[in-house]
């Protein structure tokens, strides 16, 4: 490929994410009232349950006294709760069930959202977008929090079954 080609193929993958990204801040936005640290720290905990404060900071990019006064919002709101961790030092997090239906909320906008976004493609492109798309985000995998970070929206319960690539990234790493 020229490198001009490479340039301009770049550029508009850069402006499809943009533009993606912004679709999904505001269709969940509109759906659940959440920005996009507290969609994902929530999506993060329900996902991976029993994680500390430390990795959701991790994972969403907040400080850790930022992400300390999500958690305290998300619990006031009676989303999340804090249990002992596994070393009495550290809370462990869980969503609950109103937790659990804001982030089927979250999950639904940001698939509707994403499936719009499609909606002028053929089944065949659709196949063929997949076929790139996996080993595109294999290739963001450069550190083991990567999959985390990446994957901080996504429905596992829609890519695990088929076979997430990054985590099999992960794993055959």
């Amino acid at each position: 490929m020229a490198n001009a080609d490479l340039r301009q193929t770049a550029n508009l993958l850069g402006a499809l994410s943009l533009a993606l990204t912004d679709r999904m801040s505001v269709a969940v936005g509109d759906a659940t009232g959440f920005g996009g640290g507290a969609a994902a720290a929530l999506v993060t905990i329900d996902a991976e349950p029993g994680n500390p404060i430390g990795f959701i900071a991790e994972v969403t990019g907040l400080t850790h006294s930022g992400t300390v006064r999500l958690i305290d919002k998300l619990e006031d709101d009676g989303l999340v709760v804090r249990r002992t961790g596994s070393d009495a030092r550290t809370a462990a997090l869980h969503v609950t069930a109103a937790g659990r239906r804001r982030v089927r909320a979250i999950l639904k906008a940001r698939q509707a959202a994403l499936t719009d976004a499609l909606a002028g493609l053929t089944t065949g492109q659709v196949s063929a977008l997949a076929s790139l798309l996996r080993p595109l985000l294999a290739h963001q995998m450069v550190e083991p929090m990567d999959e985390h970070v990446i994957c901080r929206l996504c429905d596992t319960d829609v890519c695990y079954p088929v076979g997430c690539p990054l985590h099999r990234h992960t794993a055959a790493s």
